[in-house]
């Protein structure tokens, strides 16, 4: 009995380390659409700080909101989209708030991109994660993550 319930424990502790968080704001470090390397550029109109971190000065991000399932994403020489997604085990679908809102046709490269089923591909950090759809792969890291990292590195210099 007890070699059952310790293999149950363990089970339930590799499982819960294997979850995904998607809070919060993720670096975009790597994308590609066709094959070919593309990378966003928000044009925005709003005035707003930005938090950058050695090597990622500028990178655009997403922001996932798990509690409302919002997402917010960069455009390519467009404003930011918002969306919802949904999130499964090993798959995440991303959706347009009102789709009729971005018939610019700037937002034209953007909604190829990120619209769709994504699979997740995890990486040995649990930091760093992959989007890959049948056209797209985007990597990103935690913001919260790289802060981290660099107030380390500051203290430990």
């Amino acid at each position: 009995m007890r070699n059952i319930i310790g293999v149950l424990l363990i089970g339930l502790s590799v499982s819960c380390s294997n979850k995904i968080e998607l809070d919060g704001n993720w670096v975009i470090s790597e994308m590609r659409f066709n094959g070919k390397s593309v990378y966003p550029n928000t044009v925005s109109k709003e005035f707003s700080i930005e938090f950058n971190v050695a090597g990622y000065e500028g990178a655009e991000k997403l922001s996932f909101q798990s509690l409302d399932s919002t997402i917010i994403l960069p455009g390519f020489d467009s404003e930011k989209l918002l969306g919802t997604f949904s999130f499964k085990t090993d798959k995440i679908g991303i959706k347009l708030n009102n789709p009729s809102n971005y018939t610019n046709s700037e937002y034209d490269l953007a909604k190829e991109i990120y619209l769709g089923e994504f699979e997740i591909i995890k990486y040995p950090n649990k930091y760093i994660l992959g989007l890959k759809s049948n056209s797209t792969g985007i990597k990103l890291i935690n913001e919260d993550y790289l802060l981290k990292e660099k107030i380390d590195d500051f203290f430990n210099y």
